[in-house]
C-alpha cells in the first residue's frame, strides 16, 4: 500500500525566510518499507543509484565494516559484493556515482571515508573506483566478494578560519555528492552537537588536491522539534542526474535546492526548500532515482541492534508548473583539455648569457691561442706591436715563446736580434753594430721595426738602476767585440734586456 504525503502549511510557516521555488514535484507517494538483505546490509550508511546498472543500487556499511560495496536490487537482494583492495573502512559515510573526471563517459563510485564523531581523525579520505557493469541477461547472485582496485584516493584537508572548536577545525562529515557533469566533489559537515553546517568543495588535482574550500554555512532548524540539535545533523546528499538540483537530508527532514534559481552552490546552500519530514526513525541516506525527480532513502536500525534497517521509495507527483532547465553544456573548448601545441619557435635569448668573445674577463689574453681564430679581427689591422707602451706587462708572460727556441730563426727579419745566433744562416749580413738601436729604450729590438718610436722614455743617468747599468755594460761589451763575436754578445744582451722588463738582471749576474 502506498501513502501520499504533502507539504503542509505548518511546514511552510516553520521556515518563513526560505524561498519556495518551482520544483518538479508537488508531493511524493511513499512505498512500503523494504528491508534489505540481512546480515549483509544491516546498516546502509551510503546509497546511490547505479549508472551502469540502472535497476540496481549501490550501498555500503558504516564504521568498522568490511571495505566492500554492495550492488542490490530494489527488493534489497544483494547480487554482487566488491571488495576494494588496500583500503580500510574506518568510517564510510556516503557514496555517489558520477563521471570519473569532468565530462567523462566513464563513471566511478565515490566513497566518503569522512566520519569522525570525536573530531580526532587525521586520515580522512575520499576514494573512487571504476563502476563495475553487470553482464547482460538474467543476473544470478554471487556471494563471494570480487576484488577491485582503487581508481583514485584523496586525503582531505579542511580549511582554517571557521572556528576554534574541534567540530569546526576537524568536523565530522557524512554527506558526499559529486556533480554529474563537472565531477566536482562536495561534502557537508554534520554538526550533531549543534551550530551551522558548512558546505565544502574539494580540489581534485594539482598541488592542492584534497584541500577543501568552505563555500557557505547554514543552520538547519528541524521540523521535528527545536530542542534536540541531533535532528538537525546532516547525514547524506546527492545531485540530480541533470545537475540542476541537489538534496541534503538530516535525521528528520529532506531539503532540496534549486540551482536554476541560485546557480552558485554556496548561495543555493543558503536557500533550501523543505520537501518533507521523513517517516524514518534515524534517516541515514538519500539519493535521486533514475528519473531525476523521485527519491530513495534509507534508515539505520532503530533502536540499535533491535530494529531493522529500512529502504523507502518516494515517487514524484509531478508539478505541471515546473519547467526543466536547460542542461549544462560541456564548455568548448573544455578548460581541462590540453591546448593544441603551437608551432615550435626559437627559444628566447637569455639576457644573462655572456658571449665569451665580448666579455672582457673571458677574452683570450694571447690571440695566438684563441680557440676560434676565425673570429679574430683582420690581422692586417693589428696595431703595430712595436708601439706597445709596455710589452713587459704581457698578461701571460709564461706563454711567450722562449727566444732560444725560435722555431725558425733563419727567417728572423733582424738577424741581429736572433735569440740563437748559432743558427743564423748568414751572420755576416748582420748590420753594423754601430747602427743598432739604443738597447735601453727598446723592449724587443728584434720585433720593433722602428726602435726610436718606443714610447717608453730613456732613463736618465741620475735614475740609473742596476738594470740600466747592465744595459750600459752590454753596450760596452758590444763595442769591444769583433765582427763574429757581435752576434753572440748581442743576443745575450737582447735576452738580458727582455728579462730586465721582468725584474731580472741577466748581464749583471754574468
Amino acid at each position: 500500500m502506498k501513502h501520499k504525503i504533502f507539504l503542509t502549511i505548518a511546514s511552510l510557516l516553520a521556515f518563513p525566510a526560505i524561498a519556495q521555488a518551482e520544483l518538479p514535484c508537488t508531493d511524493y507517494e511513499i512505498s512500503e518499507t523494504v528491508v534489505p538483505e540481512q546480515p549483509v546490509l544491516n546498516e546502509i550508511s551510503g546509497l546511490a543509484v547505479s549508472h551502469a546498472n540502472p535497476d540496481y543500487l549501490w550501498g555500503h556499511t558504516d564504521s568498522g565494516g568490511e571495505p566492500e560495496i554492495y550492488l542490490f536490487n530494489r527488493e534489497g537482494k544483494v547480487v554482487r559484493t566488491y571488495r576494494i583492495e588496500n583500503v580500510t573502512n574506518y568510517d564510510w559515510e556516503d557514496i555517489s556515482v558520477a563521471p570519473c573526471k569532468a565530462w567523462s563517459e566513464d563513471y566511478c563510485i565515490y566513497i566518503g571515508d569522512t566520519g569522525d564523531n570525536l573530531f580526532k581523525r587525521v586520515q580522512k579520505r575520499i576514494h573512487s573506483v571504476v563502476e563495475p557493469k553487470l553482464p547482460a541477461g538474467e543476473i544470478e547472485p554471487i556471494a563471494e566478494p570480487i576484488t577491485i582496485s582503487l581508481n583514485q584516493s584523496w586525503r582531505i584537508q579542511y580549511p582554517g578560519g571557521i572556528g576554534n572548536e574541534a567540530k569546526d577545525i576537524n568536523p565530522d562529515c557524512e554527506s558526499l555528492m559529486v556533480h554529474p557533469q563537472t565531477a566536482d566533489i562536495y561534502i557537508v559537515s554534520k554538526q550533531s552537537e549543534g551550530g551551522a553546517q558548512y558546505l565544502f568543495k574539494m580540489t581534485r588535482g594539482g598541488e592542492e588536491a584534497g584541500h577543501l574550500t568552505s563555500l557557505a554555512s547554514y543552520q538547519f532548524t528541524s521540523l521535528a522539534g527545536k530542542l534536540k540539535s541531533l535532528f538537525n545533523a546532516t547525514t547524506s546528499a546527492d545531485f540530480s542526474p541533470d545537475g540542476s538540483r541537489f538534496v541534503v537530508r538530516t535525521y528528520a527532514e529532506i531539503y532540496e535546492y534549486d540551482l536554476a534559481a541560485y546557480p552558485d552552490m554556496g548561495e543555493a546552500f543558503k536557500h533550501p526548500n523543505v520537501r518533507f519530514k521523513s517517516s524514518e526513525p534515524q534517516g541515514e541516506s538519500v539519493t535521486y532515482d533514475i528519473d531525476g525527480k523521485s527519491l530513495i532513502t534509507t534508515s539505520e536500525q532503530f533502536p540499535v541492534n533491535i530494529g531493522v534497517p529500512m529502504i523507502h521509495y518516494y515517487k514524484c507527483v509531478e508539478n505541471p508548473a515546473y519547467t526543466a532547465p536547460a542542461l549544462q553544456e560541456k564548455p568548448d573548448p573544455f578548460p581541462d583539455t590540453e591546448p593544441e601545441p603551437g608551432p615550435e619557435t626559437e627559444p628566447e635569448p637569455d639576457p644573462d648569457a655572456v658571449d665569451p668573445g665580448t666579455d672582457p674577463d673571458m677574452t683570450d689574453p694571447d690571440p695566438g691561442t684563441d680557440p676560434d681564430p676565425g673570429t679574430d679581427p683582420d690581422p692586417g689591422t693589428d696595431p703595430d706591436p712595436g708601439t706597445d707602451p709596455d710589452p713587459g706587462t704581457d698578461p701571460d708572460p709564461g706563454t711567450d715563446p722562449d727566444p732560444g727556441t725560435d722555431p725558425d730563426p733563419g727567417t728572423d727579419p733582424d738577424p741581429g736580434s736572433d735569440p740563437d745566433p748559432g743558427t743564423d744562416p748568414d751572420p755576416g749580413t748582420d748590420p753594423d753594430p754601430g747602427t743598432d738601436p739604443e738597447p735601453g729604450t727598446d723592449p724587443d729590438p728584434g720585433t720593433d721595426p722602428e726602435p726610436g718610436t718606443d714610447p717608453e722614455p730613456k732613463a736618465s743617468e741620475d735614475s740609473q738602476t742596476p738594470s740600466n747599468q747592465s744595459s750600459d755594460s752590454c753596450s760596452a761589451m758590444i763595442g769591444r767585440s769583433g765582427r763574429y763575436e757581435f752576434a753572440a754578445v748581442g743576443g745575450m744582451c737582447l735576452l738580458a734586456l727582455y728579462l730586465r722588463r721582468r725584474r731580472a738582471v741577466f748581464c749583471k749576474a754574468k
